[in-house]
């Protein structure tokens, strides 16, 4: 399991400097961090399969 370390808050400080609410950006880093800290419960699109 390979897992990314990043800035979340400078992360959903570009999310709202390019057009998102502050909700969505929220919603953004907090699906983000769910997905690093279970990564089973991720289904990949088919598409990516």
């Amino acid at each position: 399991m390979v897992t990314i370390t990043f800035d979340t808050r400078n992360f959903r400080d570009k999310l709202k400097a390019s057009g998102f609410t502050a909700e969505q950006a929220e919603a953004v880093v907090r699906v983000i961090a769910e997905a690093q800290a279970d990564p089973l419960s991720y289904k990949r699109p088919n598409a990516l399969r």
